[in-house]
């Protein structure tokens, strides 16, 4: 003979009671579909150590990655080569397929060719990033420690200002980029070589140190192109926010500078 419970379904197996939504003594793991992924929006400083060689060969870099995982990692000055493109989080782990940029022609990468970048390691939200790369000719690991400076508030009103880079290559010569950002994220510029610069900074979220930038170079030659990318400020020797760090990039060439503010509106 069966007997129905009504209201009541007993299932010892799991330990669980439930009657009438009520659970005893039971334990509820969630799906992994409810489960917080961690985040890798931040600057960072760090390095990528190529391994490919005889000798490891570490590589200082600045990263800023926005909360929709646009990345923009930019190598030493000294050093001929830009990574950008986007990378994707899943609970801890972080995986992406960037582009990098080699062969640098002043502030521009990208004049040797573009490869494949893929990268994949561990986020931990607020604290760094840990992983390995793997490009056609060369692989290794990075280590990215994440700075408190992202969480500084950001407005237009911040990054309005002129500002300019100088470098003087190893033959003599010097190059010069400048930059006039006004109060509306409008920006209008140029370099030694005639390069013309001209497009729109705007606020990722004002909660965070965070700019977006689109940007068109005109009568630059093999440069000429529109370019996106981001940018932060950053404070140095007690000048607040007086250094905005860019990389910006399209599917050939990579922009990458550090400017120091001239002057404010």
């Amino acid at each position: 003979m069966k007997t129905r419970a009504i209201g009541c379904l007993f299932i010892a197996a799991a330990m669980l009671v439930a009657c009438d939504q009520v659970y005893v003594n039971a334990r509820w793991d969630p799906p992994l579909a409810l489960l917080q992924d961690e985040s890798a929006a931040g600057i960072y400083l760090g390095t990528f150590t190529d391994t490919s060689g005889a000798n490891p060969l570490a590589l200082p870099v600045t990263a800023i990655i926005d909360p929709d995982g646009n990345t923009q990692i930019i190598f030493a000055l000294a050093v001929e080569r830009h990574v950008a493109g986007r990378v994707d989080v899943k609970g801890s782990r972080l995986t992406g397929t960037l582009t990098e940029f080699s062969g640098a022609f002043t502030s521009f990468t990208g004049a040797s060719g573009v490869g494949a970048f893929t990268v994949r390691g561990n986020v931990g939200t607020g604290t760094g990033i840990t992983g390995a790369y793997e490009t056609e000719t060369h692989a290794g690991t990075f280590v990215l420690d994440y700075q408190a400076s992202y969480e500084e508030l950001s407005s237009l009103e911040k990054a309005a200002g002129i500002w300019s880079f100088n470098m003087v290559s190893s033959g003599g010569a010097i190059y010069t980029v400048t930059w006039d950002i006004d109060d509306d994220g409008l920006l209008f510029g140029a370099d030694t070589l005639g390069c013309v610069f001209t497009g729109r900074v705007s606020v990722a979220d004002r909660f965070v140190n965070a700019y977006r930038l689109a940007v068109q170079v005109d009568a630059c030659g093999y440069f000429n192109g529109d370019y996106a990318g981001q940018a932060f400020l950053r404070s140095v020797a007690g000048q607040q926010a007086n250094w905005l760090t860019l990389g910006i990039a399209n599917d050939v060439l990579a922009f990458a500078t550090v400017l120091q503010r001239q002057s404010r509106p």
